[in-house]
């Protein structure tokens, strides 16, 4: 067992604590030494593994002396100089686990420890029954499919390792031995397989050499797949691979910890794609941000984002530039009365206009219970709301937005989001069937169209 005081004193001096095993034999007992690589800086092996694998310990820094054994020697087998026994560090017995705000500090200086470490090496339990002499697409098959693909926490000490475009430091081991990791993607990228290009697009797109909104982009494919067993920690792990200060993240705590952090993660960004708007994941909720991802991790809450202009977040809410519409007259006949359902058709107010604009409806991604549970809410919301206007995606009508228009200062329109929706537009020229919209003239309601170029503030 590690003593978490001696762990503790080395982080509040603003160190590193490394081990050191000393060369013995397995029938004698293990040597282990707890330094500051501060003041002793060695050179050292980070050790990016799956808790649930065998390596963790929720209780104490400790772990059975096979294991330890074992590690001491993966670590002398994938030291840069060939039998030398490295000092290495592995979380589980170098963060403490009772001691809080040295856990902390340490949980804090991931990004710095994975950066000062001469080696990583990856620990899987299933790479390591496979063999790493296989053909190049089932090696990255295998890799992407992986535990520890899975976890959050793993793609910061990758990216971290790897953030100098010239680092080559990141070890896989497999049954026979360890592979790099840019070896894989050394290997005509171009070319790859689908499944080989996935592992590129994760790992070669470090976000410390892109613009930060190239880089957000980047980051939301890498974690589409990612869990954490602890949701607080998504905003913190987010901003340490943008480079961000952690520390206004980790103060903040108490009640809806998880979704207050990833608030202000936003606030840090500054600047993300605008198309984050039509994202069809659970949103925050909380005010200003009721247009923000609750989560971006998980393959439920994909964001399907397309490249384009950088767009302002701030407290006030996400400043966009979409073409819409505002509804501006609900009349009697255009209320949903029982019975009816959607779509709600829209155009301007003329008695003579033979085919609508736009027509709306609850998000096309749900079906049977889901359905009928959107479109009663999507009625609700239309017939509650005061001023009700749709945001259209540029790229694709269909996923769109439904908000609720606060107020315009200075041709801003300020407006809540409300619930995503599913629009179809008829410009000139396209064909209107009328014989599959037959009831447009009784589900009609005024409206006013936006052009592209208006600008929204949605809260």
């Amino acid at each position: 067992m590690i003593d978490q005081g001696h762990l503790s004193r080395i982080l509040f001096s603003g160190g590193i604590p490394i081990l050191y095993i000393t060369p013995s034999s397995e029938t004698t007992a293990l040597q282990i030494q707890v330094l500051n690589h501060n003041s002793h800086p060695l050179d050292f092996i980070a050790i990016s593994h799956v808790w649930a694998h065998g390596l963790g310990n929720p209780t104490e820094n400790a772990l059975p002396s096979c294991q330890l054994y074992r590690l001491n020697d993966l670590c002398s087998r994938s030291s840069p100089i060939v039998g030398k026994h490295p000092a290495f560090w592995i979380d589980t017995l170098c963060i403490p686990v009772a001691v809080p705000r040295a856990r902390k500090l340490a949980i804090t200086r991931l990004s710095t420890t994975f950066r000062l470490a001469r080696k990583v090496l990856v620990l899987d339990a299933d790479l390591q029954r496979s063999s790493k002499n296989c053909s190049r697409t089932e090696l990255a098959t295998r890799i992407i499919c992986c535990g520890w693909m899975r976890r959050l926490w793993t793609l910061q000490e990758t990216v971290m390792a790897e953030e100098r475009a010239e680092a080559r430091k990141v070890d896989i081991w497999f049954r026979d031995g360890a592979l790099e990791l840019n070896s894989i993607g050394g290997k005509s990228v171009n070319s790859f397989h689908n499944t080989e290009h996935a592992l590129s697009k994760l790992f070669f797109s470090i976000p410390q050499f892109m613009s930060r909104d190239r880089a957000f982009n980047s980051l939301m494919s890498a974690l589409r797949y990612r869990t954490t067993s602890k949701k607080e920690d998504e905003a913190l792990c987010v901003a340490s691979i943008l480079g961000f200060d952690q520390q206004q993240i980790k103060a903040i705590a108490g009640e809806d910890t998880a979704e207050a952090r990833m608030q202000k993660m936003y606030t840090l960004i500054g600047e993300i794609p605008a198309s984050v708007l039509f994202n069809r994941s659970r949103k925050l909720g909380q005010n200003g941000f009721g247009w923000a991802p609750a989560s971006l991790l998980g393959s439920g809450n994909y964001l399907d984002f397309f490249r384009g202009n950088a767009v302002r977040c701030d407290e006030h809410g996400l400043h966009v530039q979409f073409s819409g519409f505002i509804i501006r007259e609900k009349s009697r006949k255009s209320q949903l009365q029982q019975g009816q359902r959607p779509p709600i058709f829209l155009g301007e107010p003329d008695e003579e206009a033979t085919y609508p604009k736009c027509k709306i409806g609850p998000e096309l991604m749900t079906e049977g219970q889901l359905y009928l549970k959107a479109v009663i809410m999507f009625e609700k919301m239309i017939e509650r709301t005061e001023r009700p206007a749709v945001i259209i995606n540029p790229r694709s009508a269909s996923e769109s937005v439904l908000v609720s228009v606060t107020g315009e200062v200075e041709g801003v329109i300020y407006a809540s989001f409300i619930m995503n929706v599913y629009a179809r537009l008829w410009r000139k020229g396209t064909r209107f069937d009328k014989r599959k919209n037959k009831n447009w003239k009784e589900n009609f309601m005024h409206a006013e169209e936006i052009e592209s170029g208006q600008w929204w503030c949605v809260r």
